[in-house]
């Protein structure tokens, strides 16, 4: 997942649109053609090729999505989203003030290793879309 900043600990993650004055007052984000939504790549090694992605605190994840989506070439914008687990690897940035599994434990999430998130998202039957199928 990506993000831009913490989501709420005791609730859903809800998409708002800054710009749903002037480009979509009657429609919910993401909408095709605007940039609002929820962030998400389909898979973790995105993550890893693209340091840029990860938000200024280095905290990256897996999310479940639902609601209105918008596929885009390496991942999908969503209306809604929930943290189901925190990645860690020895490879990757260190949060400065709490660890992984403190921000885990505040979401009610599991720490799993990137490298793991098949079989992770295997075992919780989570749905893996690939990048060309129709959300």
């Amino acid at each position: 997942m990506t993000g831009g900043g913490p989501w709420p600990q005791d609730k859903d993650m809800i998409a708002e649109c800054r710009h749903s004055a002037t480009r979509h007052p009657n429609e919910f984000p993401p909408v095709e053609g605007c940039g609002c939504g929820l962030w998400a790549f389909y898979s973790p090694l995105e993550i890893v090729n693209r340091h840029d992605a990860l938000d200024h605190y280095g905290i990256s994840g897996l999310i479940s999505a639902w609601g209105g989506i918008v596929p885009y070439g390496n991942g999908f914008r969503a209306e809604c989203a929930r943290v189901e687990a925190i990645f860690d690897h020895p490879a990757m940035p260190q949060p400065l003030t709490l660890s992984k599994r403190a921000i885990a434990d505040a979401y009610g999430a599991d720490v799993i290793s990137p490298l793991y998130f098949d079989d992770y998202c295997e075992r919780r039957g989570f749905i893996l879309p690939e990048p060309d199928d129709d959300l």
